[in-house]
């Protein structure tokens, strides 16, 4: 009886085996066709995988130092899902890096979900995101995000980061092709020693320049310099 028991515990580890081979093997080798017909395709590792392979669904799940790599993006996390038509959906969850090489983006989390059909994604706990291009670094709990658009959508405890500005919100929105900024839910900007809030604050990432709306208050600093040169 026991070695019945054993027997089918090795069948059952080959099956398995063999089913995750084939997962990756077939991913691997897979050419994703969008409304442009451009194909992409993308490779995987990990310690650890485990899939599950039929005729109507597929799905991988890669664990311990597991790494998405493309001809658009990199991701990297603790474990990775991929499932859906084609790989469609990714799932990400601990130590999140996700790298977009068109946009010149980096992003940390905790979770990414990154639907690769519509070119979306939305990021939870300890977001980071890094404009490379803008240089400029954005904080924040939650952060939804189009690559096609350029537009992120930041909630919760935003913070940005740019040249000598600093400035905290609850939500903001950023427009990377406009290059624009809109903070609200108690926004407040600091330049230097200047201090600003308002209702929204509206801020320009290539000028640095922004716009006070609504309940403005601040705090301006004036140097001995500036005022030596106004009695001039």
């Amino acid at each position: 009886m026991k070695d019945l028991i054993l027997l089918i515990w090795i069948f059952i580890i080959f099956i398995n085996n063999i089913q995750a081979t084939q997962l990756e093997s077939g991913l691997k080798s897979e050419r994703l066709k969008g409304s442009d017909e451009k194909s992409t395709n993308f490779t995987f590792k990990s310690d650890f995988a485990q899939g599950i392979v039929s005729s109507f669904y597929k799905k991988i799940v890669l664990k311990g130092n597991s790494e998405v790599i493309s001809s658009s993006f990199k991701l990297r996390a603790d474990e990775i899902e991929i499932y859906g038509e084609n790989g469609s959906y990714l799932e990400a969850r601990g130590n999140v890096f996700y790298e977009d090489y068109k946009n010149k983006m980096h992003v940390k989390a905790q979770f990414l979900f990154f639907n690769r059909k519509l070119d979306n994604f939305y990021l939870q706990k300890g977001v980071e995101l890094e404009d490379l291009e803008n240089n400029m670094l954005i904080k924040a709990e939650r952060v939804e995000g189009s690559n096609k658009a350029n537009v992120y959508i930041m909630q919760y405890s935003v913070k940005i980061y740019k040249d000598d500005t600093f400035a905290r919100a609850e939500n903001g929105t950023y427009n990377k092709e406009e290059k624009e900024m809109l903070l609200e839910g108690v926004p407040v900007i600091y330049q230097k020693d200047n201090y600003y809030s308002a209702s929204r604050i509206i801020f320009n990432t290539k000028t640095n320049r922004y716009k006070l709306e609504g309940s403005v208050e601040g705090e301006f600093t004036q140097v001995e310099d500036d005022v030596s040169k106004e009695k001039k």
